[in-house]
């Protein structure tokens, strides 16, 4: 796998209190690159993936404790194809 230069600054920045957000365009290793540091940070993380029509529905009108339910326990959360959901 090709090591992007990017992917030591998003580690570099990891749980500093604020999101990261990785956007581009389409099928430029976006999903790779996340996957990649979320491995090599060992953190336990949500991968939610919004392609999954369930995981939309689970975060369409979600209100701050619903969220808080769904996040608990994990210390990196990644929403994959946010875009999807309305």
């Amino acid at each position: 796998m090709i090591t992007r230069k990017l992917e030591n600054t998003i580690i570099n920045h990891l749980f500093r209190g604020k999101c990261i957000i990785i956007y581009g365009a389409r099928q430029v290793g976006k999903t790779t690159i996340t996957k990649s540091v979320t491995e090599k940070s060992r953190a336990k993380t949500l991968w939610l993936n919004c392609d999954e029509l369930d995981t939309r529905n689970l975060l369409i009108d979600a209100n701050s404790t619903k969220l808080k339910n769904i996040t608990k326990g994990y210390e990196i959360i990644v929403i994959d194809e946010a875009q999807r959901v309305e």
